[in-house]
């Protein structure tokens, strides 16, 4: 439970506040929400992954989107595709779920390695965090096979924070964003070095131009950076921001700050990554007699991109809440 008895309400419940509660009228260098197109959506066939948390798009193996479950579950890995078809299930024996609640793709000295983070904390009481890396696997081994991974232990430089995205950079380093409880939405960034001494402390960067207002849904769940890392992405359970790189290494508003409008298209969405250059994967919980989904869709800030396989080319307008 958070710590503050004004933020007694659980993130299901904000979930459903999100699409009849504005956020504060004061909304930065933002524009006005344009709606999302939804090019493909189904729901996870695997029966045990019903709290997606994070979702990470293969660049080694075409078609396959990793994806973790949130505290509460066992610590496993999950194959599957946009169409939600169960691919593997990997099991995890380096650490327990205390809250996962993101997963990334990144470099790492093994190639390419799958990122985990146990960052989550609701009550804000946790002294440390743990991230952790393993080479992404091969989604065709079949099911029971364990994951050895790296630990990486976090703590905060000021206080406990709670996270639940981040997002692993071209060199390694890895990025956290909180939620937006308290203190506004920040970014700090853990160096690609830190895995020698596996214990770190996160390096406050930035606040980030996002209102975080937790009764409207505006509460930060997932983030991850495009194919060529000019572009990150900051979903909260109602919309979809798009940020850029400064010359000094931080993020500001794309040269059109657009927010892009998600809501109505999930129960509990928390989960995003990018399928192409243009084209956004997002999943969310199952929840309200819901089950788990993903999607993939666009936002009309990106350009047209690649055409999806298996799916009209043709976006499919989504059924998404008018605002409030």
């Amino acid at each position: 439970m958070p710590a503050r008895p004004s933020l007694l309400l659980g993130s299901a419940t904000l979930a459903v506040l999100a699409g009849c509660t504005r956020p504060p009228a004061d909304d930065g260098p933002w524009s006005a929400e344009t709606p999302v197109d939804v090019l493909s959506s189904a729901e996870f066939k695997a029966g045990d992954l019903v709290e997606s948390s994070g979702v990470v798009t293969s660049r080694t193996h075409q078609g396959v989107l990793w994806s973790i479950n949130d505290a509460g579950n066992r610590a496993h890995l999950f194959a599957t595709d946009p169409q939600g078809n169960a691919r593997s299930r990997w099991r995890f024996n380096s650490g327990a779920n205390v809250d996962w609640e993101d997963l990334a793709l990144g470099p790492c000295p093994a190639g390419t390695c799958l990122y985990v983070g146990d960052v989550g904390d609701n009550e804000e009481r946790r002294p440390d965090v743990t991230v952790y890396r393993f080479r992404e696997p091969d989604p065709d081994v079949p099911d029971a096979v364990f994951v050895e991974a790296d630990s990486l232990v976090v703590r905060y430089p000021d206080r406990p924070r709670d996270v639940e995205a981040l997002f692993v950079d071209g060199d390694g380093t890895v990025w956290l964003v909180t939620k937006g409880r308290r203190d506004g939405v920040l970014l700090y960034r853990v160096p690609a070095d830190a895995w020698r001494s596996r214990a770190a402390t996160a390096e406050l960067v930035d606040t980030l131009p996002v209102r975080a207002h937790l009764l409207s849904g505006r509460a930060v769940t997932g983030a991850a950076t495009s194919p060529d890392q000019r572009t990150v992405v900051i979903r909260t359970y109602r919309e979809l921001f798009f940020f850029g790189w400064s010359p000094e290494g931080r993020l500001q508003p794309s040269p059109a700050p657009n927010r892009c409008d998600v809501r109505g298209l999930e129960v509990q969405g928390e989960g995003v990554d990018w399928w192409d250059d243009s084209t956004l994967v997002l999943t969310s919980e199952a929840g309200r007699g819901s089950p788990g989904m993903v999607r993939l869709v666009r936002c009309p800030a990106l350009r047209v991109g690649k055409a999806i396989p298996g799916n009209s080319p043709e976006p499919v307008r989504g059924q998404v809440d008018t605002p409030p």
